[in-house]
């Protein structure tokens, strides 16, 4: 029988833990819930897990590099790369090779003064898949931490759904 930690239940549908590092790759995590004993829940998924994987976007969690920190599974599911291939690499694997050069100088500007952000509402962005084909996409930043322990949570909906819509 798997416990709560390997697989939350919510109305009757299971939902897989998120593909991570550690709860600290989004600027320190939720904690456990604690019992009135103020033991942690060992075996009670971390809130940030299955927050990750509840949500219809893909998240993907950046350093102030750049690099994958973490992902959720509509990101495994949209971008169509494994976790294992995305977790380490640098974000731009995701990014078209024409946008790559912007992207970096924008990640630059964006580290020395970061704030929450909407991107893609007026000009059009788009994410590369594995396959090499590209997307529209609707890009929110959330800053979390600053210097050293900046962490950027990536909110990617796809523009071609919304289109459709």
């Amino acid at each position: 029988m798997q416990t709560a930690r390997e697989m939350a239940i919510e109305g009757g549908r299971a939902l897989q833990p998120t593909h991570h590092v550690s709860p600290a790759a989004i600027g320190g995590g939720l904690q456990p819930k604690t019992t009135a004993k103020g033991q942690a829940a060992a075996d009670r998924p971390l809130e940030s897990e299955v927050l990750l994987d509840a949500s219809a976007d893909a998240i993907v969690v950046v350093d102030a590099h750049g690099s994958i920190l973490n992902v959720n599974e509509e990101a495994v599911r949209m971008f169509g790369f494994p976790a294992a291939a995305l977790l380490g690499d640098s974000l731009e694997m995701l990014i078209p090779e024409a946008a790559r050069e912007a992207y970096a100088e924008y990640r630059s500007r964006f580290v020395a003064h970061p704030h929450p952000r909407r991107m893609g509402d007026h000009a059009p962005l788009r994410g590369r898949r594995a396959d090499g084909s590209e997307f529209p996409t609707h890009i929110s930043l959330w800053p979390v931490g600053a210097g050293r322990s900046l962490r950027v949570i990536i909110s990617i909906r796809d523009g071609a759904i919304q289109q459709i819509a």
